[in-house]
């Protein structure tokens, strides 16, 4: 006959949970005067100890002052820690077994305790049944389904004993199970038979309210959600939990806990690589250029912006000097034939060796200076076409200087010019 194995199945279980209990009409506020610490265990809103400093029933924890122990005397839980950001709850007291497998007479099922209840759901991504000893083959059966839930098996020498201490659980003294999906109660596990039974700790998640979010949000009466938070569906069950928005941390259950992290503060919070300097800002944060590395960075920038803006701007100012001038060029084209210069030109040509060759053409700030400004005390005649002003240019000369009315008429210009080439034979005299 061959010996009996006995081995220990151990459950470590980190569990997904939602407390899902009817919410008080009145939903109860967090006072600032209410006790949050019992012994070392700090206990957040929205549990509490004292009425009025937990959301409901379901949240209330008793402190036994003289041990300093907190519990959940709904859920007969010893608390060791309570997460408002994470979502969980460490209890002592979850019931283990031993289980005893003879070989002789067979594998054979019983069903382990409720661990869950209605209220909570255990996750398959944080639950994992361990099993500890020699030559057994451990699996978990679906009682309504039938389907197995997963197995493992264990192998080791006849004679070899069991540590206390194991660093791996790889299929020696001890074999570990993944659930593939998730489950209410392990009341519809079936495994082995249990003749013994243990505390060990284990880890609840846990949700407040009975509804999903979108109708939860309908009525702020219920809804706890603080500022600088958003509501997540908790599922398999119904339910929902309150989250600080990204960039931002504290109780998201207290109405203004939620405030921005300063992820600059800590350099394992951000991810700012080197030579760059963090900037924080509400809910989030950016990466600068530290100042030498920038001032590297804009130093060739800047001198290639600037010697390309001289070279625009001196460009722009040839441009419209240039085009000034082409403009100021043609506008005197203009007036100059408007004006009856083509004439005067002809008669100094044509008359080349006369008196005419001493016409010759100035311009306008010339007269002004050589007459004063066509000052009235150098008019030395009327006529229709204009008035004659004696004028003295800059080389001592005494001319006449005849300035025209305003003429329209081709005609008059011409005659204009007639009298202006008899003055030109005309020798001024002081």
């Amino acid at each position: 006959m061959a010996p009996d194995h006995g081995f220990l199945l151990a459950f470590l279980v980190i569990c997904s949970a939602s407390m899902l209990f009817q919410v008080a009409e009145v939903k109860a506020e967090a006072s600032g005067d209410c006790q949050r610490k019992c012994g070392d265990v700090e206990i957040p809103y929205p549990f509490g100890m004292s009425k009025g400093c937990y959301l409901d029933e379901a949240f209330r924890v008793v402190c036994n002052e003289s041990s300093g122990s907190a519990s959940l005397p709904l859920l007969e839980w010893e608390v060791e820690s309570i997460n408002t950001s994470t979502h969980t709850l460490r209890h002592k007291n979850f019931r283990g077994v031993t289980l005893r497998f003879n070989s002789s007479r067979g594998p054979y099922v019983s069903s382990l305790p409720t661990v869950a209840g209605n209220h909570y759901s255990i996750s398959k991504a944080k639950n994992k049944f361990v099993a500890i000893g020699c030559d057994f083959l451990a699996y978990l059966i679906d009682e309504d389904t039938g389907k197995v839930q997963g197995s493992c098996s264990s192998l080791c020498n006849p004679n070899d004993t069991v540590p206390l201490q194991l660093s791996s659980c790889s299929g020696l003294f001890c074999c570990e199970i993944s659930f593939q999906e998730d489950f209410l109660s392990f009341n519809k596990m079936k495994f082995s038979t249990c003749n013994e039974s243990y505390v060990v700790p284990m880890i609840h998640e846990w949700a407040v309210g009975n509804t999903s979010c979108d109708k939860a949000t309908e009525s702020l009466d219920e809804y706890v959600c603080g500022h600088n938070t958003h509501c997540v569906d908790y599922y398999p069950v119904q339910g929902y939990r309150c989250e600080c928005n990204n960039g931002y941390g504290g109780n998201p259950y207290l109405p203004q806990s939620c405030q921005d992290v300063d992820e600059c503060s800590n350099p394992e919070d951000n991810n700012c690589p080197m030579e760059t300097h963090c900037v924080n800002t509400k809910g989030s944060y950016f990466c600068l250029p530290n100042r030498t590395r920038m001032l590297e960075l804009l130093t060739p920038l800047g001198t290639g912006l600037g010697v390309g803006l001289l070279i625009l701007v001196a460009i722009g100012i040839w441009t419209w000097t240039k085009l000034k001038q082409i403009k100021e060029s043609k506008m005197k084209q203009k007036f100059f034939r408007r004006n009856g210069g083509l004439l005067l030109q002809q008669q100094i040509l044509s008359t080349r060796g006369s008196a005419l060759l001493e016409l010759i053409l100035f311009k306008l700030e010339e007269l002004e200076k050589a007459t004063d400004n066509f000052s009235g005390s150098r008019v030395l005649g009327k006529r229709r076409h204009g008035t004659v002003y004696k004028g003295m240019l800059s080389d001592g000369r005494i001319v006449a200087v005849k300035k025209a009315n305003i003429i329209d008429d081709s005609q008059q210009v011409g005659q204009f010019i007639n009298e202006v080439s008899i003055l030109s034979q005309i020798n001024h005299s002081t």
